[in-house]
C-alpha cells in the first residue's frame, strides 16, 4: 500500500522531497540540497512540562530537560509524559557565516494546540490563540500542505542559535511522542516556490476533476433523456469515479500527509476504483456482450470486495487491484472480439482502453525503475530529471484521458450513426407520407363532393328544424307564462311550502301544530253599512283594507288563511314553526288596528262612511291542511280556532282582544289589561294588549354585551375580539354621521355593531345567526321592541361573507366590519386574523393566506359612498403590497 501511494503521488507531483540522515549540530548553507526544499531539524530537541517565560531566552540552561530521541529513520522514540497542558521544546545549535543574512522560513508542525515560536529569545509568531481571562483557547490544526506553518526570519550572526516553542492545550493531560514535533527550515524563496507549486498542482487537479464531473453530469442527462441507451449511464459513472479520484488527491494535499487524511484518501481511491471498474465493465458488456451473466457475477464480486474493505483493510488494496485488472482485461478481450467481428464503433472504444492500459503499465514500470527503498528520488542531473518528469506527465495525461476521449468519440459516433439511420428512415417516411397524401387528396375530393350534397340536404333540414324550434320556443314561452300565472295563483291560495308539496306529490298531508296564534277581524255593523253605500264602493273599501292587512301580516311572516265576507283570518307559526308567533301576531294586530284608526279619521274628514273593527287573538294547537278537491283552500281546525273567533266576537272597537293563552306568551313584551268579563262558555280570561312603553337603555346594553364578550370569548381569537368589535363600532358611528343617519337609527346601528360578532362565544361557523339569537334573547331586557330587534338582526346578517346588505343601515355596518381593508393598520390586523385561523387549523402557510387575501380583495367592494371615498385608494395599495409578497 505504501508503494501504491507513492505511485499516486508521483503521477501528480512536480516537486520532490528529500531528507538527510546525518545528524548535525552545526548547520551551513549546505544543509539545503541543490534541488531540495526543506531540511528537518531533528537533533538536540529537549522537552519540559510547565511554563516559564524565561525558558525562551537563548542563555537559559536547559540541561535538566528531557532529551527527545530519534530512531534511525529520524522518527521520534515515544515516551509517555504526564503534564497539565503546558510544555516547552528547545533546540540549541550552531551556524556558520554561510547562513547569516539569508531570508529563511521555519515550518513548525505539532499536535493540535496553541504554540508560540521564539528564536534567540525573540518572539516571532503564535499559531492559534492562547487562553487568557478574556478569551478562550483556539487550537491550531497542523499539517496543511498547501499553506505551511511558516515563520519567516533571518540569522544576524554566526554561532550559537536557540529555537524555543511554547505549547498549550488545556485538554491534553499526557503525550507519548513529545507532541509530534516536526521542525523544518528552508530558504524563503524555496518555501514560496513550494507553496506556489502545490497551489498550481491543486488547480490543475481541480480543473481535471471538474472536466470529469462535467462529463459525468452531461452523460447522465443524456441517459435521463434517452434511457434505452444505458452506456451513457456507465460512462457517467466512470467519469464520476475519475473526477472523484482527483478531488480525493486535492483533499490529501489540503489536509496533509497525516494518518487520517491518508486513510480517508486511500479508502476513497479504493471505492472509486471499484466504481470505475464496475462502470467500465458495464459499458463494454452493454455494448459488445450478449450474455450479461458475467457482468452480474463481477458486480457481486465488487460488492464483496467493498465489504472486505471495511472488514479487513489490509487485503482490500490487493483485491481492488485484481478487480481493476480484471475489468481492463475483460474490456480488452471484448473489444478485440468486437474488432474481429467488425462490430461498428469497436475500434474507436478499443483504441482508448488499450492505450490506457499500455501507458499505465509503462508509467508504472518507469516509476518502479526510478524508485528507491527510502522513497521517490531523482538524480541531480537536471536534464534526466526533466525527461523523467516529461515522461511522467505525458504518460499520466495519455493514461487518464485515453478512455474518456475514446468513450466520448464512440458515443458521438453512435449518436451520429443513429442520426443517419433516423434521417434515412425520415426520408422513407416522407416518401410514404407523400403517397398517403396523394391518396388522401383523392379521397378528399370524393368526400368534398359528397359533403356538398349532404350540406344541401342538411341546410334544408336545418331550416325545417329552425322553424319547428321557433314554434316550440313560442309554445314553451306561452306555457311558461301560463305556468307562472298558475304559480302565482297557487301561491295566493296556498302557503309556499304546501304548494310545493302539492306540486311534487299531487296531494298534501294535513299537519298538526302544537302552538300557533290565530287572528280574526270583523267590521262592526257591516250589514248596516252595506245598505248605506253602493256594492261597488263597499267592495273597493274592503279590498283596500284587506290589501293593507295582507301587507302587514306578510311583513311579520304570518300566513293569511281566508276572508269570509267582512271577516279576515290569519295564523302565525305555520306552515313553518316560529317561536315568536304570538309576539309577531300581536304586533301585526296592533299595526292593523292603528291603520284602521288612521283610515277611519281620513274617512270622517272626507265626510264618508267608515269601518270600525274588532280584533280577537288566541294561541293553541291546530291541524292545518287543504280542504276539498275543487276550488280547494288552505284552512286550520281546532278548539284554538273557535276560541279565537269568540275572542273577536267579544272584542271591543279599537282594541286588540287576546286570550289568556296568548297573554302567557306575550305579557313580557306588551302592556296588557285584564278585562273584568270572561268568555261565557269557556270562562277564559280576556286581555287588551297595547305596545309597552319602554325606555331603551343603550349604555346598559353596551356594558352587558362587552362584559359578556370579555369573559366568554375564546382566548385564541386574535382578530374577532373586543378590539375588533370596538373598531367596527367606531367605524359605524363615523359612517353614520357621514351618511346622514338619524339619531334613532344610529342608536340601532350601535347595538348591531356591539352584537355582530358575539356568536364567536359559541363557535365561529354560523356565528352571525348565533349573534342574532343573542340579540333576540337579551335586547328586550334593555327596552328594545320587536321591530327594532328585527332591524338589528338584519344589520348583523349583512356582515356575513359574502356581504349582501339590503338597506342603508345594513350597508353601513357591512362597510364598518371591513373598514380595515383600506387603512394603514391593515397589515397588523390581517396578521391577527392569520394567527387566529392558524390556531383553528384552517390555514398554516403564509403564502396560501396571501392568495386568499388577494382573491377576497378582488371580489370585495364597499357599498357606501363615504367608504368608497375614504378607503378605496388605500385598499388598492394594500392589495398591491400583498401581491408583491406572493411566491
Amino acid at each position: 500500500m505504501k508503494k501504491l501511494l507513492y505511485i499516486y503521488l508521483l503521477l501528480i507531483s512536480f516537486v520532490s522531497f528529500s531528507q538527510t540522515n546525518d545528524s548535525m549540530s552545526l548547520y551551513t548553507e549546505k544543509i539545503f540540497p541543490e534541488r531540495g526544499v526543506f531540511f528537518n531539524i531533528t537533533d538536540n530537541w529537549k522537552f519540559k512540562t510547565g511554563t516559564n517565560k524565561s525558558w525562551k531566552n537563548a542563555d537559559f540552561n536547559d540541561a535538566d530537560w528531557t532529551l527527545v530521541k530519534y530512531d534511525s529513520l529520524k522518527g521520534i522514540i515515544g515516551k509517555k509524559v504526564d503534564f497539565n497542558g503546558k510544555a516547552w521544546l528547545r533546540n540549541t545549535f550552531e551556524i556558520d557565516s554561510t547562513l547569516v543574512g539569508i531570508p529563511l522560513s521555519l515550518n513548525v508542525e505539532m499536535a493540535p494546540g496553541v504554540y508560540s515560536v521564539y528564536i534567540n529569545g525573540k518572539f516571532y509568531k503564535t499559531f492559534g490563540k492562547l487562553k487568557t481571562k478574556d478569551q478562550e483557547e483556539q487550537q491550531h490544526i497542523k499539517r496543511f500542505v498547501i499553506k505551511g506553518n511558516f515563520v519567516d526570519f533571518m540569522f544576524t550572526k554566526a554561532g550559537k542559535q536557540t529555537i524555543a516553542i511554547e505549547f498549550q492545550d488545556s485538554q491534553i493531560k499526557s503525550t507519548t511522542n513529545y507532541l509530534d514535533l516536526e521542525v523544518q527550515i528552508t530558504k524563503q524563496e524555496n518555501a514560496i516556490a513550494q507553496a506556489n507549486a502545490m497551489q498550481n498542482v491543486t488547480t490543475i487537479l481541480s480543473i481535471i476533476g471538474s472536466v470529469f464531473v462535467t462529463l459525468a453530469v452531461f452523460h447522465l442527462i443524456l441517459f435521463l433523456f434517452y434511457r434505452e441507451f444505458i452506456p451513457n449511464l456507465y460512462f457517467s459513472l466512470f467519469s464520476l469515479s475519475m473526477g472523484g479520484s482527483f478531488f480525493a488527491l486535492i483533499y490529501l494535499f489540503m489536509k496533509g500527509f497525516n494518518m487520517n487524511a491518508i486513510q480517508f484518501t486511500g479508502i476513497s481511491f479504493i471505492i472509486l476504483t471499484y466504481l470505475s471498474a464496475f462502470s467500465l465493465s458495464g459499458l463494454v458488456n452493454s455494448l459488445f456482450a450478449k450474455n450479461k451473466l458475467r457482468f452480474k457475477i463481477f458486480l457481486a464480486v465488487s460488492i464483496i470486495g467493498l465489504l472486505i474493505l471495511f472488514w479487513n483493510p489490509d487485503i482490500a488494496g490487493f483485491i481492488t487491484l485484481l478487480v481493476y485488472t480484471y475489468a481492463f482485461l475483460e474490456a480488452s478481450v471484448l473489444l478485440i472480439k468486437a474488432i474481429i467481428k467488425k462490430v461498428k464503433g469497436a475500434r474507436i472504444l478499443a483504441s482508448g482502453i488499450l492505450l490506457t492500459i499500455f501507458f499505465t503499465l509503462a508509467l508504472v514500470v518507469f516509476a518502479l525503475v526510478i524508485m528507491k527503498d527510502d522513497g521517490i528520488h531523482f538524480q541531480n542531473d537536471d536534464t534526466a530529471t526533466g525527461i523523467a518528469f516529461a515522461i511522467i506527465v505525458i504518460g499520466m495525461i495519455l493514461s487518464i484521458f485515453s478512455i474518456p476521449f475514446s468513450m466520448s468519440a464512440y458515443l458521438a459516433w453512435y449518436f451520429s450513426h443513429i442520426n443517419n439511420e433516423n434521417e434515412q428512415k425520415v426520408i422513407e417516411i416522407e416518401d410514404l407520407t407523400q403517397q398517403n397524401l396523394n391518396q388522401e387528396k383523392e379521397k378528399q375530393t370524393i368526400i368534398e363532393n359528397i359533403n356538398k350534397e349532404l350540406e344541401v340536404q342538411v341546410d334544408n333540414r336545418k331550416s325545417e328544424i329552425e322553424k319547428q324550434k321557433s314554434e316550440i320556443q313560442l309554445q314553451n314561452k306561452t306555457l311558461e307564462i301560463e305556468r307562472q300565472k298558475s304559480e302565482v295563483l297557487l301561491l295566493n291560495i296556498l302557503p309556499e311550502e304546501v304548494a310545493l308539496e302539492l306540486k311534487e306529490k299531487g296531494k298534501t298531508q294535513s299537519k298538526f301544530f302544537d302552538s300557533v296564534t290565530i287572528l280574526f277581524t270583523d267590521f262592526k255593523d257591516f250589514t248596516k253599512l252595506s245598505e248605506k253605500v253602493s256594492s261597488t264602493e263597499l267592495i273597493e273599501e274592503l279590498n283596500y283594507c284587506f290589501k293593507e292587512f295582507d301587507r302587514i301580516i306578510s311583513k311579520y311572516g304570518i300566513e293569511k288563511i281566508k276572508t269570509i265576507g267582512d271577516a279576515y283570518m290569519a295564523v302565525s307559526g305555520l306552515p313553518v314553526k316560529d317561536e315568536k308567533h304570538a309576539i309577531k301576531m300581536v304586533y301585526a294586530a296592533l299595526e292593523i288596528r292603528d291603520f284602521m284608526e288612521e283610515y277611519k279619521q281620513k274617512r270622517i274628514s272626507e265626510g264618508k262612511e267608515y269601518f270600525e273593527m274588532r280584533i280577537g287573538i288566541n294561541s293553541g294547537e291546530v291541524v292545518a291542511g287543504i280542504v276539498g278537491i275543487k276550488k280547494f283552500s288552505y284552512d286550520v281546525w281546532g278548539t284554538a280556532v273557535n276560541l279565537a273567533a269568540e275572542m273577536e266576537v267579544n272584542g271591543s272597537i279599537g282594541k286588540v282582544n287576546i286570550s289568556e293563552n296568548t297573554y302567557k306568551l306575550v305579557h313580557k313584551n306588551f302592556s296588557t289589561e285584564l278585562r273584568p268579563e270572561k268568555l261565557e262558555d269557556s270562562q277564559v280570561n280576556m286581555y287588551f294588549a297595547e305596545i309597552k312603553e319602554k325606555s331603551v337603555n343603550l349604555e346598559r346594553a353596551k356594558e352587558f354585551i362587552l362584559n359578556k364578550l370579555t369573559e366568554e370569548l375564546p382566548k385564541h381569537l386574535h382578530y374577532h375580539n373586543i378590539s375588533h368589535i370596538l373598531d367596527v363600532y367606531d367605524a359605524a358611528m363615523r359612517y353614520a354621521k357621514l351618511e346622514g343617519i338619524s339619531a334613532e337609527d344610529t342608536e340601532l346601528l350601535k347595538v348591531a355593531a356591539l352584537f355582530h360578532d358575539s356568536g364567536f362565544i359559541v363557535k365561529a361557523d354560523g356565528h352571525e345567526l348565533i349573534s342574532c339569537k343573542f340579540a333576540e334573547e337579551y335586547l328586550p331586557d334593555f327596552g328594545y321592541s320587536f321591530n327594532q330587534i328585527e332591524k338589528i338582526k338584519g344589520m348583523i346578517m349583512a356582515t356575513r361573507i359574502p356581504q349582501t346588505p339590503k338597506n342603508h343601515l345594513e350597508q353601513i355596518l357591512a362597510d364598518a366590519d371591513l373598514d380595515y381593508l383600506g387603512r394603514t393598520d391593515f397589515e397588523e390586523i390581517s396578521n391577527g386574523l392569520f394567527e387566529e385561523l392558524k390556531a383553528e387549523n384552517k390555514i398554516s402557510e403564509l403564502n396560501a393566506w396571501n392568495k386568499i387575501q388577494v382573491s377576497f380583495f378582488e371580489k370585495h367592494s364597499y357599498f357606501t359612498e363615504s367608504a368608497k371615498r375614504l378607503r378605496n385608494e388605500k385598499k388598492r395599495i394594500n392589495l398591491g403590497h400583498i401581491k408583491s409578497q406572493l411566491l
